[in-house]
Parts: structure tokens; sequence; C-alpha cells
């Protein structure tokens, strides 16, 4: 299993995060700026907005591209 960053600007898709982990870098979260805070929120969501909306059809992906 691979080592988990201390430092959650370091976080990559192969290195998941333990449930306390995970509350532990969302708490770290609050501290920083609006902005840098939602970049930090998106990069945690993943491919499923996409595929959503592809599912959804043309008209929806090329909308939330």
């Amino acid at each position: 299993m691979a080592e988990t960053p201390a430092d959650p600007s370091e976080l990559t898709p192969s290195a998941p995060l333990t449930s306390d982990e995970g509350i532990a870098y969302l708490q770290s979260l609050k501290e920083k700026p609006a902005l840098s805070r939602y970049a930090s929120y998106i990069s945690l969501t993943g491919p499923g907005w996409l595929q959503g909306a592809i599912t959804l059809g043309g008209g929806s992906l090329s909308g939330s591209l």
C-alpha cells in the first residue's frame, strides 16, 4: 500500500485517504482562502461529474466542459 503524504497538497489518486486522514484534510482546508479551498474540493471529486454529463447526453457533456 502506498504511504499517504503528510502534506495535503501532495495528494494524488495513487495516495488514497483513510477516513481519519480525510477528516483531517478537510479540516485543514478551513484555514485556506476560499479559491484555494474550492480548488481542493474539486480535486477530490474525480471524474464522476464528467461521466454523469456523458450519461445525460451530448448537450450536457458540452455544457459541463
